[in-house]
């Protein structure tokens, strides 16, 4: 029973930092679209550097 526990507990971890994951880089894509409207294209091009 314990063990049943522990697998449920180590799942629903696993689905909170996907969520979490899926969350921030969802911003992050907002953000590089706010930058590809207000600044200079050469930081935006970096951050795709990066994710590359």
């Amino acid at each position: 029973m314990m063990m049943m526990m522990m697998m449920m507990m180590m799942m629903m971890m696993m689905m909170m930092m996907m969520m979490m994951m899926i969350y921030l880089f969802g911003s992050i894509e907002i953000c590089e679209i706010y930058d590809d409207r207000f600044l200079p294209h050469s930081r935006q091009l970096k951050l795709i550097d990066v994710w590359k």
